[in-house]
């Protein structure tokens, strides 16, 4: 009787680990939410979103998917916190076809009406600064995350299959160990105002992975000298800089290095660029994430036979038993 429970048990299990596995490959149609916003009193509107609060932490629980026309997924209105997306992902709704022939980054939008783009991240005041955005993935936007404010911290994110990946203006925003691919333009040197320029940024240990433009916007192109307003960034952390797929130099010496710097305009350039990706890419993630989630069906699945064999050629035991007691 006893085995009979544990195996009983042991099925039940292995069940719940089929539909888990089921349920991860196939990924059923998820519910879009409208702007979700960070208020300035702290609190998440709507409160039904999948977003927990832990002191100045706001982490994510799944992943959130925006709903079609709504122009900025995720507001934050207060200062002084972290976004934590606790390895979630932000989906837009851009899907690589552009609907109008403007495009972000070519200049003031002068047509009618609401601009025709999305954004991932949005900051709601220029006079928000100091937060943290960490380990959060933001995909299919006409702008991943737009960071318009001072002091800010980008680390460990993945933004990928946007128009622009991060749009950054403003002074002193540092972005660290982010995975930034397949963008139209990865990085984005923005203008708030005249003559206010992304300025005192910080970049390290991120890859810019096969984006159309790896960094673009407003940038020294004509000569040094006529360049005077245009700032000088920092692009490595003194003896590392960041991985570049288009970086065409060598490393005869095997540290790991680039030879020569990555130039990025006249008066910026990575230094110490990486020759290899420090970050592995969502593909190869979701790559090894599929394949776990398959052997743990396909585990799973000789598991449930086994035992529903065990049960069968059990009852068929007891079966015979009992016509031999009968006779």
């Amino acid at each position: 009787m006893r085995k009979i429970v544990i195996l009983t048990a042991a099925l039940i299990i292995a069940l719940i680990f089929f539909s888990a596995a089921l349920a991860v490959i196939f990924n059923p149609t998820q519910a879009r939410f409208q702007t979700i916003c960070i208020r300035p009193d702290g609190s998440i509107d709507p409160p039904t979103v999948p977003v927990k609060r832990d002191g100045n932490t706001y982490y994510l629980t799944s992943d959130i998917y925006s709903s079609p026309n709504v122009q900025s997924a995720f507001v934050v209105e207060k200062d002084n916190i972290v976004i934590d997306g606790a390895g979630y992902t932000l989906h837009g709704t851009y899907n690589g076809t552009k609907d109008v022939d403007w495009t972000v980054g070519q200049g003031p939008y002068n047509g009618t009406g609401a601009p025709p783009w999305t954004v991932g991240i949005d900051i709601a005041d220029i006079s928000l600064g100091n937060l943290t955005i960490r380990n959060l993935t933001v995909k299919n936007f006409s702008i991943g995350m737009f960071i318009w404010t001072s002091n800010n911290t980008i680390v460990d994110n993945i933004v990928v299959d946007n128009i622009v990946g991060i749009m950054v203006s403003e002074s002193s925003n540092s972005f660290i160990g982010n995975y930034i691919a397949n963008n139209d333009e990865g990085l984005f040197l923005a203008v708030n105002s005249a003559g206010c320029f992304a300025e005192n940024m910080t970049s390290y240990h991120n890859s810019f992975v096969n984006n159309t433009k790896q960094v673009n916007g407003c940038q020294c192109t004509d000569s040094v000298e006529n360049c005077t307003t245009y700032s000088t960034n920092i692009w490595d952390n003194g003896s590392e800089g960041n991985y570049w797929s288009d970086y065409e130099g060598t490393d005869e010496d095997g540290d790991g290095i680039g030879d020569e710097p990555y130039v990025i305009d006249l008066k910026n350039q990575d230094r110490y660029p990486l020759m290899e990706c420090p970050v592995i890419s969502p593909a190869a993630n979701a790559e090894t994430h599929g394949a776990f989630s398959l052997a743990a069906i396909v585990s799973t699945a000789v598991a449930i036979a086994g035992l529903l064999l065990y049960f069968r050629k059990h009852n068929n035991h007891r079966m015979i038993a009992f016509q031999r007691d009968s006779h």
